[in-house]
């Protein structure tokens, strides 16, 4: 059906919306937004689809669409920078996408480009994606399954294809999730977050540290979450976008450096996603600290040490294990879960050998750190998940000539 030709059969909401644009002067700034999407041929097209009856008829519509254009236009930024650095084969992920205000948009904007929406909730009225066979939905609780994001992310973008991730208001726990996915999947080159409101308990915490430093709760969460982006990774900044109707209106934009090499080969979808770090609570930093009381870490190996929970095993001294749950990736990703930058990540290893042994069931990986303060002796399973153990020059050594193998 052509543009000029669709009938326009207006819903409750859309009408009040029509309504009040018209009454409104089109040059009101914290309206800007709203009225570019009135302006859209496309949107002629979709009024007069009842499948998107339930989709127009939102009673904040106005905020729906202010939110979304802000969200394209950051993304639209970043595929410029993205393409400009050699990258053609993009898709863009919504997540938390609700009805998909930002997908929609997204897809009539970059025709062609794949568009994913990403959400838990199953009971949504979502009749008007069929319209839309470049936007692909999947249902996702990624705050209950911390592997959930990054799994996906692998499952669906091809060795050479890069993806940007987008999430408009995200409260505190969904938003760490997201910085999580971005920072340890190479292949989410860029991101742009509007984060939303804090976890209940951090509340306190928060506010206390913006009173000192005479900021705003919203400020100063959206800085802590910047701090959380490693320079050596990525390039990022916060933008205070006034074409969003809500107080918490500032994007987070971050790109990841070209020299931040993508991975060779897919790898398992539990290694991916195990490189996302468990965030210790204080009852687990008191037990790794009184853990290793009798440690020799130092250097590079007490860097991992402090980052993790490495409970001693059991009549093995100086040696160490890891709980799976935390992580359990190839030990070559342990460096940039560290927070390392792909520069240090490079240095941190003097070499890497793997053994298949007659009286060990899993294949061992040993990779002895540059600086001789130890190394990871690790154990990967059928399904490619890995057990890893941190070593002391001595552990390390021990085991090593207890596996009958040479020192690398």
């Amino acid at each position: 059906m052509a543009v000029g030709d669709a009938p326009v059969r207006h819903y409750h909401f859309m009408k009040a919306l029509l309504e009040d644009a018209a009454r409104r002067d089109a040059r009101d700034p914290s309206q800007r937004y709203v009225y570019k999407w009135l302006a859209q041929p496309f949107l002629r097209v979709i009024e007069a689809d009842p499948a998107f009856r339930s989709f127009l008829n939102h009673k904040d519509l106005a905020k729906e669409f202010s939110e979304s254009w802000a969200i394209y236009r950051r993304v639209k930024s970043l595929m410029k920078t993205l393409r400009a650095n050699g990258n053609t084969d993009i898709a863009l992920f919504d997540v938390c996408s609700g009805k998909g205000f930002t997908a929609v948009l997204l897809t009539h904007m970059f025709p062609g480009v794949p568009v994913y929406m990403l959400d838990k909730n199953k009971k949504m009225n979502l009749n008007h994606l069929e319209q839309l066979p470049n936007i692909k939905m999947a249902h996702l609780d990624i705050l209950k399954d911390k592997a959930a994001l990054p799994h996906f992310v692998y499952s669906v973008l091809q060795p050479n294809s890069v993806g940007i991730i987008a999430g408009m208001h995200l409260c505190g726990p969904l938003a760490l999730r997201f910085l999580e996915c971005f920072k340890f999947v190479n292949r989410v080159r860029a991101m742009a977050l509007c984060p939303c409101c804090l976890e209940s308990h951090k509340v306190s915490d928060v506010a206390a540290a913006a009173k000192s430093l005479d900021t705003d709760n919203y400020s100063h969460w959206t800085d802590t979450l910047l701090r959380d982006l490693p320079s050596g990774l990525c390039k990022s900044e916060i933008i205070a976008d006034t074409g969003i109707i809500s107080l918490k209106n500032k994007c987070i934009l971050s790109v990841k450096h070209a020299d931040v090499q993508l991975e060779p080969q897919d790898p398992a979808p539990v290694t991916v996603a195990a490189a996302v770090p468990h965030r210790e609570t204080k009852r687990e930093r008191r037990e790794r600290q009184n853990a290793r009381t009798d440690a020799e870490f130092a250097g590079m190996a007490r860097r991992f040490a402090d980052k993790w929970l490495w409970l001693p095993i059991r009549n093995c001294p100086g040696r160490y294990t890891l709980d799976e749950q935390w992580f359990c990736g190839d030990p070559v990703a342990l460096p940039i879960a560290a927070g390392l930058s792909p520069k240090e990540a490079a240095q941190v290893y003097a070499g890497r050998q793997e053994h298949a042994l007659e009286d060990v069931r899993d294949t061992v990986v040993v990779q002895l750190f540059a600086d001789r303060s130890g190394g990871i002796i690790a154990y990967r399973h059928e399904n490619g998940s890995f057990l890893l153990t941190l070593n002391t020059p001595s552990g390390f050594a021990r085991k090593v000539e207890q596996l009958g193998l040479s020192l690398l």
